[in-house]
């Protein structure tokens, strides 16, 4: 290797340490040196995948992703009013069927009251 690409190697290999995406040093450039010589080997030059690090997201990118995050805020907003919507339409109905079920018993306690008078006759 020439000194040019053990630079680079010791470089990457303390930003690989730095950002802990190495535990060790040894870790750091090991990793460093496979990055370096597989950008040797016909893969994915490093300046290429450097590059795609360093692009700052430009606002015409951002917009999209702007008016999407809004675009779903909205949905969840609606969904958040459907949802307490049906959650009333539940607790009603719920209260209902406790009244209809006071009622039967009501009406069952009535029957066997009218039994007995009648029984007594």
């Amino acid at each position: 290797m020439d000194d040019e690409t053990n630079t680079r190697i010791h470089e990457l290999a303390r930003s690989l340490k730095s950002l802990h995406l190495a535990a060790t040093m040894e870790e750091a450039l090991a990793r460093a040196k496979e990055i370096m010589l597989s950008s040797r080997e016909g893969q994915k030059p490093l300046a290429a995948m450097m590059n795609v690090l360093n692009q700052e997201p430009k606002e015409d990118t951002m917009k999209p992703t702007l008016s999407q995050a809004k675009k779903i805020g909205q949905e969840v907003r609606k969904d958040k009013q459907e949802h307490a919507a049906e959650k009333e339409l539940i607790h009603e109905a719920t209260t209902e069927l406790d009244e209809l079920d006071c009622a039967v018993e009501d009406a069952e306690e009535l029957v066997k009251q009218a039994k007995r008078v009648q029984k007594k006759k």
